[in-house]
This record gives structure tokens, C-alpha cells and sequence, in this order.
């Protein structure tokens, strides 16, 4: 699969998660810290049966580019996750 929609889906994937963690702190008067181990855990369990348990190893070449590459020399990783940290706020 390529790197775009890869990301795409996983940013998707996480923004529904939150949004249904939202759900259960408003509606169902769940306390924040409770709430955010439960789906932690669900999606870990979750992600453990869509993967058979098995590691995750020889990602495309894409994946592995894109974790090297530097932006004004910053690396990528960074950016990302300093985007992501910024769309969560």
C-alpha cells in the first residue's frame, strides 16, 4: 500500500478512536484517565487479532525513506509527530 493513504487511514483510524473516547467521557460520565486505558487497551487487543500476533517486519522501502528523510534538517519523525500533537490541541 503506499505511504499516503497509509497515513491518511491511520489518522483517520486515530481520529475516530478519540472522537468515541470523547463519547464516553461526555456522554457516559467516564472518567477521562479510565476511559483512555479502556481504548488503549481495546485498540492494542484489537490490532493483536488483526495481526495474528505476529511482528510487523520488511516494511516497503517508502516507509523506511520517509522515517530518513530531513526537513531543513529536521528530521520527519519529528515534523510528524509535532503536527499530530498540534491537531490533537
Amino acid at each position: 500500500m503506499p505511504i499516503f493513504p497509509s497515513i491518511l487511514i491511520a489518522l483517520a483510524a486515530g481520529a475516530a478512536f478519540g472522537v468515541l473516547n470523547g463519547v464516553l467521557i461526555y456522554d457516559g460520565r467516564v472518567p477521562p484517565f479510565i476511559a483512555t486505558l479502556g481504548m488503549m487497551t481495546a485498540v492494542r487487543e484489537l490490532l493483536i487479532l488483526i495481526s495474528e500476533a505476529r511482528m510487523i517486519a520488511g516494511l516497503p522501502r517508502p516507509f523506511l525513506h520517509f522515517a530518513r528523510i530531513d526537513i531543513l534538517w529536521v528530521p520527519s519523525l519529528f515534523l510528524s509527530g509535532s503536527l499530530s500533537s498540534r491537531c490533537r490541541w
